[in-house]
C-alpha cells in the first residue's frame, strides 16, 4: 500500500510544478492564479484525508444493519492521555440469506461502557469457535442489547447504565450462526470406501 500512497504525493507534485509553470507563464488575472493555487491546496487536504481508506485504516461510517463479526477490538479510554477510546470491529455485509458478501471492512464505534460489555461477550463468544451474526440499530435508543440478545432498560435500580447520562445509545445484538452442513464428499476416483 506505501506504494500507492508514493505514487499519489509524486502525482500531486507534479500536478503543483505544472500550476506554478503556468502561473508564471500565463497572462491569467492574479485573482484567477489564487483561485487556482487555492483549488489545488483543498485537493491536496481532501486527498489526504481520502488516502486513510487506502492505508486501511478503520471507518467510522455506520455500520450494515446485518453483518458478520471476525474479530473486535476493544481500546479502553484513557483520561490522562486524553484519548477517548473506540470498539473496533472487523465485519462483513451480509445478504438476505444470511451469506456473507462482499470484502471484510474495519469499523470503529465511540467507546461506551454498555458497548464495551457487549463487544467483550462477542469476543468471548468468538474465542469458543462460536459464528457470530450482528446487527446494528444506528438510532438512539433507551434500549441497550447485552451479549445475549436479552434487551436492558436504559436504567437500572443501581442508576443510569451509561456514565454520561447524554451519551446516544446504540443498540447492537449479536447471535451465533449455525455453520452451515456441506454434503459429504464423494471418494476420489480408484478409492475404496
Amino acid at each position: 500500500m506505501i506504494p500507492v500512497v508514493l505514487a499519489l504525493t509524486l502525482a500531486y507534485a507534479a500536478v503543483a510544478a505544472l500550476l506554478l509553470n503556468l502561473n508564471v507563464a500565463s497572462a491569467h488575472p492574479r485573482w484567477v492564479k489564487t483561485g487556482a493555487i487555492a483549488v489545488v491546496t483543498g485537493l491536496y487536504a481532501g486527498a489526504w484525508h481520502g488516502t486513510h481508506a487506502l492505508l486501511g485504516w478503520p471507518t467510522d461510517e455506520t455500520l450494515p444493519e446485518r453483518f458478520r463479526l471476525y474479530a473486535i477490538v476493544v481500546d479502553e479510554p484513557d483520561r490522562r492521555r486524553g484519548h477517548a477510546g473506540g470498539i473496533y470491529f472487523w465485519v462483513r455485509n451480509v445478504d438476505e440469506d444470511g451469506i456473507p458478501v462482499g470484502e471484510p471492512r474495519s469499523y470503529v464505534e465511540p467507546w461506551s461502557r454498555e458497548l464495551a460489555q457487549v463487544a467483550q461477550n462477542a469476543q468471548e463468544e468468538l474465542a469458543g469457535g462460536a459464528l457470530l451474526e450482528g446487527s446494528f440499530d444506528g438510532s438512539a435508543s433507551d434500549a441497550v442489547e447485552d451479549g445475549d440478545g436479552q434487551s436492558r432498560g436504559g436504567s437500572d435500580a443501581d442508576g443510569p447504565l451509561l456514565t454520561e447520562p447524554h451519551e446516544e445509545r446504540s443498540r447492537f445484538e449479536f447471535r451465533e450462526v449455525k455453520r452451515p452442513e456441506l454434503p459429504p464428499k464423494p471418494p476420489p476416483d480408484g478409492a475404496q470406501g
